[in-house]
């Protein structure tokens, strides 16, 4: 359920694509520049803005929808230390309805037609 509400892009940060992480430092760089920040203090809020980003695409990194004041990472390790159970969390996979399908678009007049059955 987290997963289709939160829909997160991948697992950890280790598993996001560079060419991710690299496009959003560049949008952080200029959005602090057009802010008017200084070019020594734009590196460290960088950095703090960037954890953000990687913690609201990666799953573990998320806040637990259950529980906002945790993220999935620690609702995981909370159900192990409660349940003593061995959890291990690999990969997901998130299916959206529709995604996927191309359709063919068509006039309201070639629909039509196609309905009566004189195409």
């Amino acid at each position: 359920m987290h997963i289709a509400a939160m829909a997160p892009i991948a697992l950890s940060e280790s598993d996001l694509d560079k060419e991710f992480l690299n496009k959003e430092k560049e949008i952080l760089i200029e959005e602090l520049k057009n802010e008017g920040k200084k070019d020594n203090m734009i590196k460290k809020i960088m950095i703090g803005k960037l954890k953000k980003v990687i913690d609201d695409n990666t799953l573990l990194g998320q806040k637990w929808i259950y529980d906002n004041q945790k993220s999935v990472l620690q609702a995981l390790n909370e159900y192990q230390k409660e349940t003593e159970d061995s959890l291990s969390l690999q990969s997901f996979v998130r299916f959206k309805v529709g995604e996927g399908i191309d359709l063919k678009k068509k006039s309201f007049d070639e629909e039509v037609k196609l309905l009566a059955g004189t195409v």
